[in-house]
Formats: structure tokens, C-alpha cells, sequence
């Protein structure tokens, strides 16, 4: 690629040292994997790695980057094995650990290994806690994906808890509205229906159910969510033909988001 050369040039010329030039594409990579410029990060990730080496930077960063562009392109095998090998970097810095390590938690908690999920979330909640304080929203974030994996695993008073916890901190700093925060209230509110407390399910989940599908529209896998959780209250509250509507448009949307074959489909 002709401008991702030149543009390596420049930063090249522009640069000192090998640890300036190391840091310099190191920023442009990561501005790339947010970007969800899968061909960029592919292109510069061997540019970088030589750099990390001739600066005796363990590089990282790099597999964090190639393990967010995998992740966007579906490839979650490739994801996975980029995230473990930053993770297995000896002298990864620490900030970039927490980041490999909590990616792989979520990539590991969408694929199903709760447990794997659960024990990396105990370990990045409690080194967000020691680093960046209790309410956090890093920790928070951490620890509302800790009570996810315990409740997939039918831990329930311990998810309940740390879901009451994490909900707690992010009204206590005036976060309660912010869309992480939404989020929680949501799967709090299905593993609180499930426990059969429908009451504090339905007041809980109903105002962030409207307030996910005001913050993603309709067809957002946060508002599939959504979506379901209302049809499931519709159907304790014996609204049968209003839930039968709304699931079978939900499951044509699923079935146009994911494909027809889905797992995802057969939960409804």
C-alpha cells in the first residue's frame, strides 16, 4: 500500500529512536484497530513487531490490535489465539495485559467458556480495583461481566450480587444512565425474572429495555436483548398473542443479523 508506506517514512524520518519509533506506529495501530481498518493493522502489524524488537518492547500491542480486527471480521479463533498470546508475553506492560485480558474474557464469554470467562473477570476486576479504584468504570464494566459468566453457570447469588454492586458504584458517581450502565440493568433484569423476583425484573428492566433500544434502534444485539426481554414479560403478564407477534419478528430479524442456522435463534 503506497500511502501506508510513505506514511511509514514519515514517521521514520520524524522519529529519534528506536523506542520513539516503536510508540509512534504502536499509536497508528491502535488508531487503525479502532478504526476497524482490518487491512491497515494487517499491513503495519509486521512494521510494528520490528520495531517493538529493535526497542526492546515486547510488542504486545500488537496481538491486542490483531486480535480486535479478527474479532470484527468474525474470525474468533484467530481473535482468541491473538488475545493468548498477549497475555503469555512476558514484561507486557500492565495497562495492555488488562486490556488483552479483558478482551479475551469477552470474547471467551460470547463463545460459551463461562468458567475461562469467570476466572479472567475475578483477575481483571480486582487488578482494576487496585489500580484504578473501586468505581471505576473499567472495574465496573469488569465486574458486571463477572456476574454475566456466573450467571450463565447458574451461580446466582453470587451474580445477583456483584450485578447489585456494579449497579450500585455506577449511580454512586453519577453513571447510572451511561450506556455500560444499561447494559447491566438489562442482564441483571433476566438473571432477576429467572430467579423468579419478576417484580424488581419488570421495574428494573423495563425502563432499560426502552432506554437500549433509544440507544441502538432495533436491530443491535443489545437490543435483541431488549427486544426479548419484553416479549418474555409480555408472557408472564399472559399477553400471549402480543409476545407470539413479537418473537416471530424477532427471530426474522435474528434470522437476517446472524443467518438462519444461529444458535442464537433457537433461545427464543
Amino acid at each position: 500500500d503506497f500511502c501506508l508506506s510513505r506514511g511509514l517514512g514519515d514517521v521514520y524520518k520524524r522519529q529519534g529512536s528506536d523506542f520513539a519509533t516503536s510508540k509512534a506506529l504502536t499509536r497508528r495501530l491502535q488508531a487503525y484497530s479502532l478504526n476497524g481498518d482490518v487491512s491497515a493493522v494487517v499491513a503495519l502489524a509486521p512494521a510494528v513487531r520490528a520495531a517493538s524488537l529493535r526497542a526492546g518492547q515486547p510488542g504486545a500491542s500488537v496481538e491486542v490490535a490483531l486480535g480486535n480486527v479478527h474479532q470484527l471480521t468474525g474470525d474468533y479463533d484467530a481473535a482468541e489465539a491473538a488475545y493468548a498470546k498477549a497475555v503469555a508475553i512476558a514484561d507486557i506492560p500492565p495497562h495492555v495485559l488488562l486490556r488483552a485480558q479483558s478482551n479475551l474474557g469477552a470474547l471467551e464469554l460470547y463463545r460459551g467458556k463461562f468458567r475461562l470467562a469467570k476466572a479472567r473477570f475475578v483477575d481483571v476486576a480486582s487488578a482494576l480495583e487496585a489500580r484504578d479504584g473501586a468505581t471505576s468504570v473499567a472495574r465496573l464494566k469488569a465486574l458486571a461481566n463477572l456476574a454475566d459468566a456466573e450467571h450463565q453457570l447458574g451461580e446466582e447469588a453470587s451474580a445477583l450480587a456483584h450485578y447489585a454492586e456494579a449497579l450500585q458504584r455506577y449511580e454512586e458517581v453519577g453513571a447510572g444512565g451511561t450506556r455500560p450502565a444499561e447494559h447491566l440493568k438489562l442482564n441483571y433484569s433476566f438473571a432477576l425474572a429467572e430467579g423468579g423476583d419478576t417484580k424488581q425484573a419488570a421495574e428494573l428492566g423495563v425502563p432499560a429495555a426502552r432506554r437500549v433500544l433509544e440507544l441502538h434502534g432495533d436491530k443491535h444485539v443489545f437490543s435483541i436483548a431488549a427486544r426479548d426481554f419484553m416479549n418474555a414479560l409480555a408472557r408472564s403478564e399472559g399477553r400471549h398473542a402480543e409476545a407470539l407477534a413479537s418473537t416471530q419478528l424477532l427471530m426474522t430479524d435474528l434470522e437476517a443479523l446472524f443467518g438462519k442456522g444461529n444458535p442464537v435463534t433457537g433461545f427464543l
